[in-house]
C-alpha cells in the first residue's frame, strides 16, 4: 500500500505533520462549530445532507483541530444532529496554524466549485439507482 505523501511522515514532516491520519469518534456536543465558517448551510441543504448520510453512511469524517474546533464538516455535523446522532467520525489536524486552518476551510469549500459535472455519466432517472436510494433521494438531492 502506498503512503499518503507528506501527511504520513514523508520527506517534510516538519511542514505537514509527522503523524498518520487516524479516524476516531467524538461526541457532537464536544465539537466547537466555527461561527465564522465560510459556508452557510440552509435547512434544505442540511436535510439533503442528512438524507445522504442516512442512505450512504457518514463516509467523510469531520476535520477538527487540537481544541476540537471544526475546520471542515459543519454541514455534516448539523445533519448528524438532525438524524439524532450523538457522535461523529473525526480526524484531528494538528499541523496547521490558525491562518492555515482558515485558508484550508475556505479552500475546502471553494475548490470543488472549480470543477464541472460530466452529466453523461449519470443515470437519466432515479429508476437507475437502487430502490432504497431512489425511494428516499431524488437525483437533485444526490447531486448536492
Amino acid at each position: 500500500m502506498s503512503q499518503l505523501g507528506n501527511c504520513s511522515g514523508g520527506p517534510q514532516p516538519e511542514k505537514y505533520g509527522a503523524s498518520q491520519l487516524a479516524v476516531h469518534y467524538e461526541p457532537i456536543v464536544a465539537l466547537k462549530l466555527d461561527p465564522q465558517n465560510p459556508r452557510l448551510h440552509s435547512r434544505k441543504q442540511v436535510r439533503q445532507i442528512a438524507k445522504s448520510i442516512a442512505s450512504f453512511g457518514f463516509n467523510v469524517p469531520v476535520l477538527i483541530d487540537a481544541r476540537q474546533s471544526v475546520i471542515a464538516g459543519h454541514g455534516r455535523i448539523l445533519a448528524a444532529k438532525k438524524l439524532g446522532w450523538t457522535e461523529v467520525p473525526v480526524i484531528a489536524i494538528e499541523h496547521l496554524d490558525a491562518a492555515q486552518r482558515r485558508a484550508f476551510a475556505i479552500a475546502d469549500n471553494r475548490l470543488t466549485e472549480n470543477s464541472t459535472w460530466t452529466t453523461g455519466s449519470w443515470p437519466s432517472s432515479s429508476r437507475s439507482y437502487p430502490s432504497s436510494i431512489s425511494a428516499s433521494i431524488s437525483r437533485q438531492q444526490v447531486l448536492i
